[in-house]
This record gives C-alpha cells, structure tokens and sequence, in this order.
C-alpha cells in the first residue's frame, strides 16, 4: 500500500484564490504493525518475568520486642527479648544461626537458647516467621559490662545462603 493523499483549499478572508496545501498520511504496511505489536509484547513479557522471578525468592525480615511467656500453670517467664525472622518472600530459606550484634564489640549469642525458642537451623516458609528468645536480664548485664546502649545492640539471623539480615532498630530494653 502506498501513502495516502488528502487535499484541500485554504480559504481567507484577504484572498479570492485558494491556496492548495496537500497532507500526506503514511499507512503502515502489515508486516510493520505486526512486528511493533511483537516487540511491544516481548517487552511487556520480560518485565513480568523480572517481576515474578524478584518476588519468586526470600525475603526476610527482622525485629525485636519485648515478650513474657504464660505458663500452663498461670506463672510468666522471666523478661525476654524475642527476636523474629519474618518471611514476606515466596521462597523457602533457612535460619542457621541468630545473634545480637554489638558495635564495635562482636556478637552475642544464646548460648544455651530458651525452650520457648525455634530449633536451629530452622527452615522458614513463606509467610511465616520464627521466634528466638533471649534473657533480658543477660542482656542488660553485657549492656553494662561493654557499656554499649540497647539501641546499638542489633538483633541478627544468619540465613543457609550465608547472609546475615540485621534489624533496624536495636533491642527494645531500658536502663
């Protein structure tokens, strides 16, 4: 097909002859339309794919708060700090470890873990989350001996692909 011509005059008041102006309208052949519709799809499919895969994968995410547990016979667990992995991903990883990070002075680790904690190395779903508990009591005792603030004390779980997620915030005790 070839292009298409449309003509007509232009009219004005000041003049008594008409002036012809021609427009000319390229009509794209088959070929052309299918092969922009093509690659527009193809763009459109990668995207998806980028998407799909990033959110295919573990996302975990970790905080700290302050818990008591009630036991069967009405008593309440001494202060606890409960760290908690969250996964919002859809893909499935595992805890192998978790800690407190202490700038400038290492880690701090359960030693001997609450009853109440997940057993590591923990496998994470997607969706679900892990609870590991720690004594405040020790926690204030290293806060004192180091004499580093709770707010740089970061709760921390070391996942099976070897990266270590960090909390925002520190752990949420007070002198």
């Amino acid at each position: 097909m070839g292009p298409s011509c449309i003509s007509f005059h232009k009219h004005g008041a000041a003049h008594r002859y008409s002036e012809p102006v021609t427009i000319t309208l390229s009509i794209p052949d088959l070929t052309t339309v299918l092969a922009w519709i093509g690659a527009l799809t193809g763009v459109a499919a990668l995207v998806w794919q980028v998407a799909t895969w990033r959110k295919s994968t573990h996302n975990v995410k970790v905080r700290a708060e302050n818990r008591w547990i009630a036991y069967a016979d009405g008593s309440l667990s001494e202060d606890l700090v409960c760290v908690i992995a969250h996964n919002t991903g859809s893909g499935a990883v595992t805890i192998e470890n978790w800690g407190i990070a202490v700038r400038k002075h290492g880690n701090l680790a359960a030693i001997r873990p609450h009853p109440q904690s997940a057993i590591l190395p923990h496998r994470l779903e997607p969706g679900a989350s892990a609870a590991f508990h720690i004594e405040a009591n020790s926690l204030r005792q290293k806060s004192s001996e180091r004499g580093v603030p709770f707010g740089q004390m970061k709760p921390w779980v070391r996942l099976g692909t070897g990266q270590r997620i960090l909390a925002g915030r520190g752990v949420p005790l007070k002198r």
